[in-house]
């Protein structure tokens, strides 16, 4: 029994990234069925940091006491927390990270911290 609740406790801290917004993006076809969601990653100016499929409902930032919007999930295998001060929620039938590519390629974004 004793085993199982400490394999239960996280190791360490998680990974932590602050950001200035968190878009929740919600990706539906040309017949309006949903097809992903995605959080995206912002900075003040609205450029895309980072982004990732939100897979679980663990993903979505919660209100917290210090008046910010936390992330708290694994992100494979990296325990990741995202901080911000608002967050935003889009419904498109596009794309709206790739779209963003060619005003800010992928490969020039600051990203999460590894």
């Amino acid at each position: 029994m004793i085993t199982l609740l400490l394999c239960m406790i996280p190791l360490g801290e998680p990974i932590t990234d602050q950001v200035d917004t968190i878009e929740i993006n919600r990706v539906y076809d040309s017949a309006a069925l949903h097809t992903f969601s995605q959080t995206i990653f912002r900075e003040s100016d609205y450029s895309i940091i980072g982004w990732r499929i939100l897979k679980h409902h663990s993903q979505y930032p919660q209100w917290m006491p210090n008046n910010r919007y936390e992330a708290t999930w694994w992100d494979g295998s990296v325990h990741r927390r995202v901080r911000c001060r608002s967050v935003r929620e889009t419904w498109t039938q596009h794309d709206r990270e790739i779209a963003e590519r060619a005003d800010l390629p992928s490969c020039k974004r600051r990203g999460l911290t590894d």
